[in-house]
C-alpha cells in the first residue's frame, strides 16, 4: 500500500533530478584543434614569465567554468522552464498525496463507525423483532380461549320437553370454560342433538355421524366469560321411548354445541365446538339412587378451538 501510494511521487523526483542534471551537468565546450590549450611557444622568453602566463590562463578558464552554468540558464530557457515545472509537479504531487492520505484516514474512521453503526442497527432491528414476536406471545398467552370442558346430565321427571308431555327424561346441558387470562364478551352458546338408529350389524362410520350447523339468533348468549369461569348450554333432554333406546343401545344420541365469544385484544370474533356421542352404558348408583350411566366420546370433524 506504501509503496503503490509513493511510486508516483518518485518517479516525478527522478524526473525532475534528471531534468536538473541535463540543465546543469551537461557542459558543451567549444571545438578545439588540438586536445592541448593554445599556448605560444617561449623558445627565447624567461621561464618566470611562462608561468606568470600559465597560471593566469588557468584561473581565467576556472572563472569561466563556474559562470558557465549561470550562462545556461538563460542560454536554455525551454530547458529551464521545464525543471521549474517538473519541480512544481513534484511539490503538487506531494501535497496531493498528503491530503489525500489524510483523507484516507478521515474515510477509515468514517467506515469503522458506519461498520459500528450498522452492526447496532442491526441489533435493534433483531431487538424490535424479539420484542414484536414477545408481544404476540404475549397477546396470544393472555387472550381469552373458551374450550369445551364437560358434559352435565340430571334426570327429569313429569315435565315437558320441547311442549311434550313425559314421565321420564335425561337433559344434557355442555359446559364450556374460558382457559385464558383475560374475559371473553359477547358469549354466545349453541346446542342441539339428533338420534340415529344403531345395531351390531350397521355399525357407526365417520360418514354416518351427522354435521351440526350453529343457529345464533336461537342461541342463549351475549354476556361476558371472565378468566377460569364456566358457562352452560342450555339443556336438551330425551325422554321416554327415545331414553329407553338410547339406553338399550338400539339408538345413539349426537350432541353438539358450539360457542362464539369476541377477543379484547382485537376485537377478533372466536368460535369453538364440540360433537359427542351418546351411548348408553348400564345404570349406576348415584347418590343411592339408581341414574344411567353414559359413554360420551367427541367423534367427527366438528370439534376445534379457535
Amino acid at each position: 500500500m506504501v509503496i503503490k501510494a509513493w511510486g508516483p511521487l518518485f518517479a516525478l523526483l527522478a524526473l525532475f533530478g534528471a531534468s536538473l542534471f541535463g540543465l546543469l551537468g551537461v557542459e558543451h565546450p567549444e571545438p578545439h584543434s588540438s586536445g592541448q590549450p593554445a599556448v605560444a611557444p617561449y623558445h627565447n622568453r624567461d621561464s618566470r614569465k611562462f608561468a606568470a602566463t600559465l597560471d593566469h590562463n588557468q584561473y581565467y578558464d576556472k572563472g569561466e567554468q563556474k559562470s558557465h552554468w549561470v550562462e545556461q540558464i538563460f542560454e536554455k530557457p525551454t530547458d529551464t522552464l521545464l525543471v521549474i515545472f517538473n519541480g512544481l509537479l513534484v511539490l503538487f504531487t506531494y501535497l496531493l498525496y498528503y491530503a489525500t492520505a489524510g483523507l484516507f484516514r478521515e474515510t477509515a474512521g468514517l467506515r469503522i463507525a458506519a461498520d459500528q453503526q450498522a452492526a447496532d442497527m442491526k441489533d435493534t432491528i433483531s431487538a424490535a423483532r424479539d420484542s414484536a414476536n414477545a408481544a404476540i406471545l404475549a397477546v396470544g398467552t393472555e387472550r381469552a380461549w373458551i374450550c369445551f370442558e364437560t358434559v352435565e346430565s340430571f334426570p327429569s321427571f313429569n315435565s315437558r320437553i320441547n311442549e311434550i308431555s313425559f314421565q321420564r327424561a335425561v337433559g344434557f346441558s355442555v359446559r364450556w370454560k374460558n382457559f385464558g387470562r383475560t374475559p371473553a364478551i359477547g358469549v354466545i352458546i349453541f346446542i342441539d342433538h339428533r338420534i340415529i338408529n344403531q345395531s351390531d350389524d350397521t355399525p357407526i362410520f365417520e360418514e354416518d355421524i351427522p354435521v351440526f350447523g350453529a343457529n345464533w339468533q336461537e342461541s342463549r348468549g351475549d354476556f361476558p366469560v371472565g378468566p377460569g369461569a364456566s358457562a352452560n348450554s342450555t339443556p336438551r333432554a330425551i325422554g321416554d321411548l327415545e331414553l329407553a333406546a338410547v339406553l338399550s343401545g338400539s339408538k345413539i344420541m349426537f350432541l353438539y354445541s358450539a360457542v362464539k365469544y369476541t377477543d379484547i385484544f382485537n376485537s377478533t370474533t372466536r368460535v369453538s365446538e364440540v360433537c359427542l356421542r351418546i351411548q348408553g352404558n348400564g345404570m349406576m348408583q348415584k347418590k343411592g339412587i339408581e341414574v344411567p350411566n353414559w359413554r360420551i366420546n367427541p367423534v367427527g370433524k366438528q370439534n376445534t378451538t379457535r
